[in-house]
């Protein structure tokens, strides 16, 4: 079985898989670091499969152990790593920080990084691998700098329900879909090129955080708009009532329209909505969330059950059904 390692190149595709700990920890380093592998049960039977596919710089693997499993690496190579859960979850310790990693919430660590990840029997990943050399020369060329800084600083946590890290996530699904269906769309250099550049851009533009790079313009809220949206976000599930808002605010429900429309570019009605929605996106994908979507709906406040699936598809681009079945999953097969 030919390594990862040695079959790189625009487009490539391949399928690896295994029972035996040794040889998964060997095919997995050979895609990113060395590191330590080790079953939480002795009892338990591996089941790893690996669908590993590079575009440039860029490489993305879909992966599975299909046990439960520790991974902690020696320290990441001169590469940054974007990992998307599509099922289960990974209890992820990176800088003395624990992130509970799900369908609801990424990760993106840097070159150096010491981290440490407990995958679930179910868990799922997308993994994708940015060169160090290539991301930080797109950042010079974003940002108009003459050279990057020693390591681009990213927010851990990747929020999966934001509409940054959707857009990003489906962005990763879509390109690694037709690298496996169509590689031979690829085959030009120049289209490999604008879809890896398209790749780190918007990783660059929407996750970077360091903001002497990015310089995003924020506007200074007016303290009663500021006043009611942070109201909206600790009583979102409240049924609360425009002329209630305002009389929070300390302004009139026309003032407070406009402060909204003004600085957010939207109504307190449709703020209020999308905070619902996010919410509830967040519980569905929550691993550990037993109710259903009705159950969680009209938690949330949404009544008319038919309604609130056309705001949700409309929003997220599926129905809040699909968010709750994971129909992103991939089946893995263990090469014989």
């Amino acid at each position: 079985m030919a390594s990862p390692s040695t079959v790189r190149g625009p487009g490539v595709y391949r399928t690896f898989g295994s029972h035996d700990l040794d040889e998964t920890r060997q095919l997995v380093a050979d895609v990113f670091c060395d590191h330590r592998l080790s079953l939480a049960r002795a009892d338990a039977q591996l089941d790893y499969g690996h669908l590993y596919q590079t575009l440039g710089q860029l490489s993305l693997s879909l992966m599975q152990y299909g046990a439960e499993v520790n991974v902690k690496p020696f320290g990441l190579g001169e590469f940054y790593l974007i990992q998307i859960p599509l099922s289960g979850y990974d209890r992820l310790q990176c800088q003395n920080r624990n992130l509970l990693c799900s369908r609801a919430l990424g990760s993106v660590h840097g070159p150096g990084a010491a981290l440490e990840m407990n995958w679930s029997e179910d868990c799922q990943k997308l993994a994708i691998r940015i060169e160090r050399a290539a991301l930080e020369q797109q950042a010079c060329a974003l940002f108009d700098l003459e050279r990057a800084p020693q390591t681009l600083r990213f927010e851990q946590d990747l929020n999966l329900s934001s509409a940054q890290g959707l857009a990003w996530r489906n962005q990763a699904l879509y390109l690694f879909t037709q690298l496996r269906q169509a590689p031979h769309l690829f085959s030009q250099p120049l289209v490999a090129q604008q879809f890896e550049q398209t790749m780190m851009t918007s990783l660059l533009s929407w996750h970077h955080r360091d903001s002497a790079l990015s310089k995003p313009s924020q506007q200074v809220l007016p303290h009663h708009v500021k006043r009611a949206v942070e109201f909206l976000h600790h009583h979102a599930d409240q049924p609360w009532t425009m002329t209630e808002l305002a009389q929070y605010a300390g302004v009139s429900a026309r003032s407070l329209y406009a402060g909204f429309q003004q600085y957010l570019d939207t109504s307190p009605k449709r703020y209020l909505l999308e905070l619902k929605l996010q919410r509830v996106r967040q519980a569905l994908l929550n691993p550990e969330q037993p109710q259903s979507v009705t159950e969680i709906a009209t938690a949330w406040g949404f009544f008319q059950l038919g309604r609130f699936a056309t705001e949700y598809r409309k929003r997220f681009g599926e129905s809040p059904s699909d968010t709750l079945t994971c129909t992103d999953c991939i089946p893995l097969a263990v090469p014989a």
